[in-house]
């Protein structure tokens, strides 16, 4: 279990709170929950979305590349 002990304080106007604490209320949850959850799928994404990048810019490179055999053979001797 996770152990929350750090304290964030914001301010929110009247409608945001007000949509914060009806979704809260349809998940049978709290707003610190709902804030929580949406931080971490905000930046869960984010994450997501830059290894995708990165793995994209590297299938874009034109690096040459041996067969398996032959990688494979190199890896062994330490290459």
């Amino acid at each position: 279990m996770i152990t929350l002990n750090k304290r964030l304080e914001i301010r929110l106007d009247e409608a945001t709170f007000n949509l914060l604490q009806e979704t809260a209320k349809k998940m049978h949850t709290s707003i610190g929950e709902v804030v929580r959850t949406a931080i971490i799928q905000i930046y869960a994404q984010k994450k997501k979305n830059n290894r995708l990048g990165a793995f994209k810019k590297i299938c874009r490179m034109n690096a040459p590349v041996c067969d398996w055999p032959q990688m494979e053979k190199e890896i062994e001797q330490g290459r």
